[in-house]
């Protein structure tokens, strides 16, 4: 009876006690990025000319040793920072996920419900609670620790021409997997063709910026809200994405759960890396939060304002401006998100259920 109760204990509480596990990438003194051999199939690529602007071009770069967990976060670990936070995820308002992500048979397997913003609260509650500051990888991290010692092409973007051996079997054919039972790169790096994930940089080649001057690494532009979708989803009902990639790129943020992404953490102690982060991020649809009457700034300053909030559905609060006086926003009327500036003194901090600090 006591060892009964033992493991009944650990049943309801193992949330609070859970742990990712990551695989170590060593570093590289040379690695090729942005060749269509693994982004888009070459056939494929060649017939979608508008993709072609958002294609990174072809470099060497030095990559350092770092840490990237060996499979995507899954449901499990998202209801974890759920139930221990409240988090308003947004896709608790459709009925489709709603009974997915509460569905026990799909707890092991990987999240496909996250938009960049919730990602980087999830990343930022988890580095809060391991003492670690965990983000999101880099595309060429991604790159590089998916398809090391891989022989074949990648089927990424290939609507005609997916390769069974590497096909996996997923939750969108109802059939549960379990997670270690996915694909998996030469470092082990498993479910590498799962879906869609979530990095911290563009395709784009002027979107590139060597912040990380020590280890020559090109990393991400300066706006953390133009961060895009790393891979592409070989789901048969979506082989054929042209389309979602065009609104990924088009717009620098994917802010609808619907389709849903991916995402995997990345460690790099060595590697200086501070971009990507969000000092405080807060989703809230409770006009409590912000006053009616606040103004919307084009640019942080005093110039171009209008006041917009009182037709906006959604609001979603980022960093602060340098001055501290304003906070970066996205505002979401008839459908469509725009971005602004608001006052800092228009929103009410401390009103809000949960959010993060800075670390």
């Amino acid at each position: 009876m006591k060892k009964l109760i033992q493991i009944l204990f650990l049943m309801n509480f193992s949330y609070l006690f859970f742990a990712i596990d990551f695989i170590k990438i060593p570093s590289t003194e040379k690695y090729n990025i942005g060749n269509n051999k693994f982004i888009y199939y070459e056939d494929y690529y060649k017939n979608n000319p508008t993709i072609k602007k958002y294609y990174c071009k072809e470099q060497d770069i030095k990559l350092s040793e770092f840490f990237i967990s060996e499979y995507e976060i899954t449901v499990k670990e998202v209801k974890n920072f759920i139930h221990q936070t409240d988090y308003p995820f947004s896709f608790y308002r459709d009925n489709y996920w709603t009974e997915f992500i509460n569905n026990k048979l799909n707890e092991n397997n990987s999240c496909a419900l996250l938009n960049l913003y919730e990602s980087l609260m999830f990343i930022q509650w988890y580095s809060l609670k391991k003492g670690k500051e965990y983000r999101l990888p880099s595309n060429a991290e991604w790159e590089y620790a998916a398809i090391h010692n891989n022989k074949a092409k990648l089927p990424y973007g290939n609507p005609t021409g997916i390769f069974k051996d590497f096909y996996v079997e997923t939750w969108r054919y109802e059939i549960p997997v379990f997670i270690p039972e996915s694909d998996c790169s030469g470092f082990g790096m498993k479910g590498v063709l799962g879906g869609s994930e979530i990095v911290l940089d563009n395709f784009s080649d002027e979107m590139y910026e060597k912040i990380d001057k020590l280890h020559e690494n090109p990393l991400i532009f300066e706006d953390t809200s133009c961060s895009t979708i790393r891979s592409g989803d070989i789901n048969y009902n979506q082989r054929d994405f042209s389309d979602r990639f065009g609104l990924y790129f088009h717009n620098h943020i994917f802010f609808n759960s619907i389709y849903g992404n991916e995402i995997r953490l990345v460690y790099a102690p060595d590697t200086i890396f501070n971009k990507g982060r969000l000092d405080e991020c807060i989703w809230f649809q409770n006009r409590g939060f912000v006053k009616e009457t606040a103004e919307i700034y084009l640019r942080p300053d005093t110039s171009e304002k209008k006041n917009i909030l009182k037709e906006a559905q959604e609001v979603l609060i980022l960093f602060k401006s340098t001055d501290n006086l304003y906070y970066r926003c996205y505002y979401k009327t008839d459908g469509n998100w725009n971005a602004g500036w608001i006052l800092a003194s228009q929103v009410s901090i401390t009103n809000i259920p949960w959010y993060i600090n800075p670390l």
